[in-house]
């Protein structure tokens, strides 16, 4: 399973770079609400989106969750994203992409830490929300040692 999801991103992320990058577009950046099935707590974070051509943008992001039974969680997501309809009214899209997860916990003067690297995989929707902004929600599994379901939703204002 994990070399068959390594081939689905590595064809993904090439598909991504080799377009022309001369159709660089938009530029939004906005705060994220993150909530993990698993880890059951909220994440607030980041979010930049970078248009590469028409159709596909570079979607990276860093989530922090909060700390929950002595718990602490953060990630980075190396994303992109593959718009399958008009932006500018409802834009249904695709995601796949990198993860980096840090993990950390302290119970009873015991601590330790941990670090996983693994896929993301899912979709989501966007709406204009005037001329300058658009809120979104996606949800994306995590593929890696540290699997799970996330859900997600903010607002991305233009640059």
């Amino acid at each position: 399973m994990k070399k068959f999801a390594l081939v689905i991103v590595l064809v993904f992320c090439a598909a991504v770079f080799t377009q022309s990058f001369a159709q660089a577009g938009a530029m939004r950046v906005g705060p994220v609400l993150a909530y993990g099935l698993d880890m059951k707590t909220l994440g607030i974070g980041g979010k930049f989106h970078y248009g590469i051509t028409e159709k596909i943008r570079a979607a990276p992001s860093a989530v922090y969750f909060l700390e929950k039974n002595g718990f602490k969680y953060w990630e980075l997501n190396l994303d992109a994203n593959y718009l399958f309809t008009d932006p500018s009214s409802m834009g249904i899209y695709a995601l796949a992409g990198l993860n980096v997860l840090g993990s950390s916990f302290e119970f009873m003067g015991v601590s330790g830490s941990a670090t996983d690297i693994g896929f993301n995989a899912g979709g989501g929707f966007q709406l204009p929300v005037g001329n300058s902004m658009f809120g979104f929600a996606e949800a994306k599994y995590r593929i890696g040692d540290a699997s799970e379901i996330q859900i997600s939703a903010g607002i991305l204002f233009k640059l």
